[in-house]
């Protein structure tokens, strides 16, 4: 089943989304990107916390997806955070590196604060 985003809150520029269950998008249709379809098409231009809390895998599509998103919050203006990401998923994104793109934090609160204006 492709990714589908929660949104759990928008409020002052900030979105909250979350992912139930397993990330995996190797079933989506191409083109297809959970953020645009949750969020609009402002997506890039926005800051926002992805809660991982009740997602046990990712597959090498939904990772892929992460990456390329990555680029265009940073190539629009907008900023992405991870929070709540099991250890596996941890190891996962370790291994190709997304932390060097994506803050990659323990709960939601860190990743505020790593959203907010310095």
């Amino acid at each position: 089943m492709p990714i589908t985003l929660q949104v759990r809150s928008i409020e002052q520029g900030l979105s909250v989304v979350a992912i139930q269950g397993d990330a995996r998008h190797s079933d989506a249709k191409p083109g297809t990107n959970p953020f645009r379809d949750a969020l609009g098409e402002q997506w890039p231009t926005m800051k926002v916390i992805l809660d991982l809390m009740h997602t046990d895998t990712v597959d090498s599509a939904a990772a892929g997806w992460l990456m390329a998103s990555a680029t265009q919050f940073s190539q629009r203006g907008g900023a992405l955070v991870v929070c709540c990401a099991s250890d596996f998923v941890k190891q996962v994104f370790k291994f190709i590196k997304l932390e060097k793109k994506v803050p990659v934090v323990e709960d939601e609160a860190a990743a505020r604060q790593a959203l907010a204006p310095k």
